[in-house]
């Protein structure tokens, strides 16, 4: 994670706050228009009678700086305002917040909630297994199958009873199946086998997608009658590039970044709930039991594992600022493949081949 130990991420936001930073390259660039030849004296003094930059080259590269370093800050702003529909909530207490957190027993999102109450906020983790492990005074579990309408229906009703209207979710859970998207050509031929793939494929979509209607039939009617609440999404770097074994897992997250997308447009435009924030989340890899089948294969490069623990405290971190924080990439040096399906087809094969081919199942 960004700000553990000496990373890409770390010694970029370095490079920004200094290299990159108006308040430093501003001065500095009227001192060199204004005071050349006092900068010469400094150049020579610095490297000697032949110095390594003329006045003319520090201008230059104090304008690009200084531009560049402005486009970054006007560009983050304006992102930033309109991921939150140009409005402020100041009703934001986190004090005051109710979380639901679906998959909320186990793996990131008994992370995300423990994380919730460790700062005093009441959580309801959503989910069909039950903890293993005893949870924090202020969560409380919830059993509910997401792909049950009326059971994820009945336990919104419990927690509205027990604790009030939710005013976070946080739409964490997921499954995947490491199964390749068709048979094996020995059973390909077997309606029992074609039936049991079917079935798998249509629930992992069940879970990883048709959960987030769920979640937000049951919870989102009470944050447009107040214009207020944060709905966060666990989607995946794997809905840039879809790989095998895990299809149905990237179609579903593909789906989950639209349905995120299309939800947010229409609490804006139909509900006339611009303050209700949103916020998507793209991790690579997250330590966890769903990505234990992917560890057994082989190591992951440790830029590429993400803890679990900190993951959630960085999603936490997001929902008490009371801003949406737009589509989220972790590792953030990971953001230009985002629009990799408008690279050349060469590169995105290339690309897709070298990140994934290790884990594609090869039949005999």
């Amino acid at each position: 994670m960004p700000g553990k130990g000496l990373s890409l991420e770390s010694i970029y936001h370095a490079f920004e706050a200094t290299t990159l930073q108006p308040i430093i390259t501003i001065p500095a660039l009227v001192y060199a228009l204004r005071q050349p030849d006092r900068l010469n004296s400094l150049l020579v003094h610095a490297f000697g009678t032949a110095p390594l930059f003329s006045v003319q080259a520090v201008k230059k590269s104090l304008q690009v700086l200084t531009v560049l370093g402005i486009i970054i800050r006007l560009n983050r702003y304006l992102s930033r305002k309109a991921a939150n529909n140009w409005t402020v909530d100041k009703t934001f207490d986190p004090k005051k917040e109710i979380v639901v957190v679906t998959g909320g027993s186990q793996g990131l999102g008994l992370c995300i909630a423990q994380s919730f109450a460790a700062r005093g906020v009441k959580v309801a983790a959503l989910d069909k297994n039950e903890p293993k492990s005893a949870l924090p005074e202020n969560v409380t579990f919830y059993q509910a199958d997401l792909v049950d309408w009326q059971d994820v229906n009945n336990a919104a009703e419990r927690i509205r009873t027990d604790i009030g209207d939710p005013t976070v979710v946080v739409n964490n859970a997921g499954i995947s199946e490491q199964t390749p998207l068709l048979l094996p050509q020995d059973a390909q031929e077997s309606p029992s086998g074609a039936a049991a793939r079917i079935e798998g494929f249509q629930q992992v979509l069940d879970v990883n997608l048709t959960a987030h209607l769920r979640t937000s039939l049951a919870f989102v009617p009470a944050m447009i009658a107040s214009n207020h609440g944060h709905l966060v999404s666990i989607s995946s770097m794997l809905a840039y590039a879809g790989t095998s074994p895990s299809c149905e897992y990237c179609m579903s997250k593909v789906a989950v970044q639209a349905f995120h997308e299309v939800l947010a447009m229409e609490l804006k435009h139909t509900h006339k709930a611009p303050k209700i924030r949103t916020t998507s989340y793209f991790p690579v890899w997250l330590r966890t039991p769903m990505a234990e089948a992917r560890l057994k294969r082989s190591e992951l490069p440790s830029w590429m594992l993400l803890e679990p623990e900190d993951y959630a405290e960085e999603i936490v971190m997001q929902v008490f600022k009371g801003e949406s924080g737009g589509q989220v990439v972790s590792p953030a040096r990971l953001n230009v493949f985002t629009g990799i399906r408008g690279f050349p087809l060469w590169l995105q094969i290339f690309i897709k081949e070298l990140f994934f081919l290790d884990g594609v199942p090869k039949h005999a």
